[in-house]
């Protein structure tokens, strides 16, 4: 088992830093997924990983931040993902609605550890003012980089928002997090779409 701290001399110290935190991040995630939040400890989490809790802190001031850099990640990679897709829809005519918003899911995370992460990360949140000023940074910068998305995947159906675009996109942002539950616990694959669907025609109209 490798333990931080000691030498490898094919490694400088920046890239096995990056490697410990993306392990830490890894480990955490597994935990978090299989304990919760309040069920995972450092201890735990530096078992997993295979590395000293001097490791932990050398990259994480607290569970709380090393949860944020999770869901920070995370989102990441989905804006990634979406901007990617967005390419399949370019310069098309969808004949619905319905179908752009498939499309757009399609390049979205909804795997179940992803929506677990989210559940813990709203409920802890709710208790810690630090950590819903940093989750609210991050969907402040989600919003930001999905309106683009958001008015070309309409304007690909000749369509443009009533008001403020960005308003729009956290109104649809806010609608998948919410059906999450219908889609994992009630089995309702389309309650997303059918709700995003809903919004859009209300707060949409032909160009």
């Amino acid at each position: 088992m490798y333990r931080e701290g000691m030498s490898e001399t094919s490694q400088g110290p920046t890239r096995r830093r990056a490697q410990t935190r993306a392990r830490l991040i890894e480990a955490a995630l597994d935990l978090f997924v299989e304990r919760g939040m309040h069920g995972t400890t450092i201890e735990l989490i530096c078992e997993r990983a295979g590395f000293t809790r001097g490791a932990f802190y050398s990259n994480f001031a607290s569970l709380d931040e090393l949860f944020a850099a999770i869901y920070a990640s995370r989102s990441q990679e989905s804006i990634a993902e979406l901007s990617a897709g967005l390419a399949d829809i370019q310069g098309e005519v969808a004949e619905d609605l319905e179908g752009v918003i498939e499309r757009l899911l399609a390049h979205l995370p909804d795997d179940r550890p992803w929506h677990v992460i989210m559940s813990e990360l709203t409920l802890a949140a709710m208790r810690s003012p630090e950590l819903a000023a940093s989750r609210n940074a991050d969907r402040v910068a989600i919003v930001a980089a999905l309106t683009p998305v958001v008015e070309s995947s309409l304007a690909a159906i000749g369509r443009t928002p009533d008001d403020d675009p960005e308003q729009l996109t956290a109104d649809l942002l806010a609608v998948y997090e919410a059906t999450a539950a219908a889609r994992w616990v009630g089995g309702d694959e389309h309650a997303t779409a059918r709700v995003m669907a809903a919004v859009l025609r209300g707060s949409t109209h032909e160009v």
